[in-house]
């Protein structure tokens, strides 16, 4: 793979902070016109790929533990979508996803015994931080569910790129979003009169506080300037898992490679998908602009099904490479 020319890497520097500074200043209006237009558009990107890059590595019961699961957490939104509530939903949900995680460890194991024993670990950590304080759990899932294309960076590079690429999602995915956590980029910009958190162009979208909890619970949003700094800095970073999705991943896959015979589903060429995430951007868009909390609502069926079937792929990648001389992973 070559590298980026050296005019394209300053063309996307300069992209990055000029959505920093968007998202500081304008933190409603980036999360909600940045979620309308591209929110479903990068679902499917990203569903594309993790089908095939990893679609060769499970198969068998595996393959058919996790669509199952993946199953119910499609109905507990779709349920909520509806109006049914069912009681502890939450805690449900973060079950079917602790499960997830669960069903890769028998082929862990397999590979090393070591890695197996140390994933398990972490699993039950984490079963038992949902099983503690689900919301919470669930907000930082979702926080740090941004920074996952730094993952697939890493799971997909090797050597020299992989470490440039890294030290990249280091500026992007790190170092830039702490700096707006930090409250001193709102401060200055306040300073100088340029920040409007509360603008924005949806004509159903209004009140920053209603859309606070995309992101923060309860919990983090007693301090009004650093609430404001934590919901800048996750819409920046959602706008940056955007960009990466979009545009780095599928940069990856030639055309030979864009869809193989142990995917999920038979995804069109690129062209033709270039065309279907167009329109149906476009047609979620509209949905936003009428009603952007119900489109919402009916956008997170599919996003946390994209969503939670990328940690037990990623704890996957640990133990079982992409070489083509690794077998498909059966139980």
């Amino acid at each position: 793979m070559q590298p980026p020319p050296a005019a394209l890497v300053a063309l996307g520097a300069l992209g990055v902070l000029a959505t920093a500074a968007a998202a500081t200043a304008l933190p409603l209006l980036v999360y909600s016109v940045s979620l309308a237009a591209f929110g479903l558009a990068h679902v499917l990107a990203e569903l594309r790929y993790v089908d095939t890059r990893f679609g060769a590595r499970i198969a068998g019961r595996l393959r058919g533990s996790l669509v199952a699961l993946l199953v119910g957490v499609f109905a507990l939104r779709a349920l909520a979508v509806v109006g049914v509530q069912l009681p502890h939903a939450k805690l449900l949900e973060l079950g079917l996803v602790v499960a997830l995680c669960a069903t890769v460890l028998p082929a862990l194991l397999a590979r090393s015994r070591a890695l197996g024993a140390l994933s398990g670990l972490v699993v039950v950590g984490f079963a038992a931080l949902a099983w503690r304080w689900p919301l919470e759990t669930l907000f930082v899932l979702t926080f740090t569910h941004n920074l996952t294309p730094v993952g697939f960076v890493a799971e997909r590079l090797r050597g020299r790129q992989r470490a440039l690429a890294l030290v990249a999602c280091a500026a992007v995915f790190g170092l830039i979003p702490l700096s707006i956590a930090s409250g001193l980029p709102l401060r200055l910009l306040e300073a100088w009169g340029a920040a409007r958190p509360e603008a924005s162009v949806l004509p159903t979208v209004t009140d920053l506080g209603a859309h606070l909890g995309a992101f923060l619970p309860q919990s983090l949003q007693r301090d009004p300037e650093r609430t404001l700094s934590l919901f800048a800095a996750a819409a920046y970073l959602q706008c940056m898992h955007y960009a990466a999705v979009l545009h780095v991943l599928p940069g990856f896959d030639a055309e030979g490679g864009w869809s193989g015979p142990q995917n999920l589903l038979p995804w069109p060429t690129r062209g033709r998908f270039t065309v279907a995430l167009v329109g149906a951007g476009a047609l979620l868009a509209v949905f936003f602009w009428v009603d952007f909390a119900g489109a919402r609502r009916g956008y997170g069926t599919l996003a946390a099904v994209h969503a939670w079937v990328e940690l037990p792929l990623l704890l996957l990648a640990l133990g079982v490479p992409a070489e083509p001389a690794a077998p498909p992973v059966s139980a």
